[in-house]
């Protein structure tokens, strides 16, 4: 088993040689190598470069001096429970990256995040369909991870976490087994109170580090947050923002309700300072601002007990990627309407929390026709001041996006 995979890591390299060399890692390559669309309409970009266009459904990625660490589903999102996902690691070069298969025949992954422990050496912490697990990243071959997390509850609907790691915690979303806790797919017929919360889904976690153990013990900072898979710390305020999604099937509830504008998706701030009442973010109860869910409605006759959001974002525009980028915090929104694939900015105020209305900052689609996209944004990464990583599951793809000189 072991020569096998030496063997495909082998195969998968040089599958990639003539990308890498045309993927010159300098800060433009010729115009040959470059999504030139992508740049036509966007003038803020200087140069959209292919690192590679040979994954099957790229996910999330983080770098770390230089080398880009990538997880790759490996089928979509309807195609759950096949253990084919895998983790690569891209390597620079002065011909351009070199991408090794660090993983491979995983469950569902999606996320992954880099913590240094107290050897100074540099772990990754990945999520899988229902654990985390970890690997050192100095480890070049035989990778053999440690499971730190198991027997998560996403046995249903959604099955995708997001993982944010840091010296002291490990935050870690789970995902709702339902749209809107519903029973038997029914839309107007759910459970109150929901049968999840007994579950603790829909929620955030936080784990503890003690040394550099994962404590078994958690703590849920959240409740209500529906498919929740964006997250960053903010750099000084020690609060958690967190992107989740609006349930799907709303029109099919009250008909008089818009499916295409309505629910919002969402960004919440968690105050991570307070130890108070648990919070709770609405979901399956509330929507939008203070707006009861439909079929919840001769249940509850006020969503006053429930947080509306920090910032509402359009109706199923997806968000799925966040990073902080200079004084801006940048959102991937992947949705397959006209509010999805774009890369927006939000401002930020003192304590780094986004404000105000967002601004494209990179768009990736025709905006007038339907399934004519350069792509759906996902995953998100900097590599320095004026450049980023994307991972795009439309075109199969990691590009390096370089922002004209400020």
């Amino acid at each position: 088993m072991l020569s096998m995979l030496v063997s495909i890591e082998v195969s998968k390299a040089a599958s990639i040689s003539t990308l890498e060399q045309r993927a010159s890692i300098t800060k433009c390559p010729p115009q040959s190598n470059r999504l030139l669309e992508i740049e036509r309409r966007n003038p803020n970009i200087k140069c959209a470069i292919l690192i590679d266009d040979d994954l099957v459904f790229p996910r999330n990625i983080t770098s770390h001096k230089g080398d880009i660490w990538l997880v790759d589903k490996g089928s979509n999102l309807f195609s759950n429970g096949n253990n084919s996902g895998a983790i690569y690691r891209y390597q620079a070069s002065d011909h351009g990256y070199t991408r090794t298969q660090v993983l491979t025949n995983l469950d569902d992954p999606n996320d992954l995040s880099l913590r240094r422990h107290e050897s100074g050496e540099y772990w990754a912490y990945f999520t899988t369909r229902n654990s985390v697990q970890r690997f050192k990243i100095s480890d070049q071959k035989n990778v053999r991870p440690k499971v730190v997390i198991a027997d998560l509850p996403t046995f249903g609907w959604h099955k995708l976490m997001a993982i944010t790691v840091t010296q002291s915690s490990l935050y870690l979303t789970m995902p709702s087994l339902t749209d809107h806790c519903e029973v038997d797919g029914l839309p107007r017929l759910v459970e109150y109170p929901c049968g999840e919360d007994a579950l603790e889904t829909a929620t955030i976690r936080s784990y503890s580090f003690t040394n550099d153990d994962v404590s078994n013990e958690y703590t849920v900072l959240a409740k209500g947050l529906r498919d929740a898979l964006a997250t960053q710390i903010t750099p000084r305020s020690n609060q958690l923002i967190v992107a989740d999604n609006g349930w799907d099937q709303i029109d099919l509830s009250d008909s008089a309700l818009d499916y295409k504008n309505t629910p919002h998706d969402e960004i919440n701030v968690i105050d991570l300072n307070t130890s108070d009442q648990i919070p709770h973010y609405g979901w399956p109860y509330c929507f939008n601002q203070k707006s009861i869910t439909p079929p919840y409605q001769r249940f509850i006759e006020s969503c006053d007990a429930y947080h509306s959001p920090a910032i509402k974002l359009p109706a199923h525009s997806a968000p799925l990627g966040m990073m902080y980028f200079g004084n801006e915090l940048l959102i991937n929104l992947h949705g397959n309407n006209e509010s999805g694939g774009k890369t927006v900015a939000f401002q930020l105020d003192n304590n780094g929390l986004p404000i105000g209305n967002s601004v494209v900052k990179i768009n990736w689609q025709y905006e007038t026709q339907k399934n004519q996209t350069l792509g759906r944004p996902l995953g998100l990464a900097p590599l320095s001041t004026s450049e980023l990583l994307v991972t795009d599951d439309w075109n199969h793809q990691l590009i390096k996006i370089v922002f004209n000189d400020k």
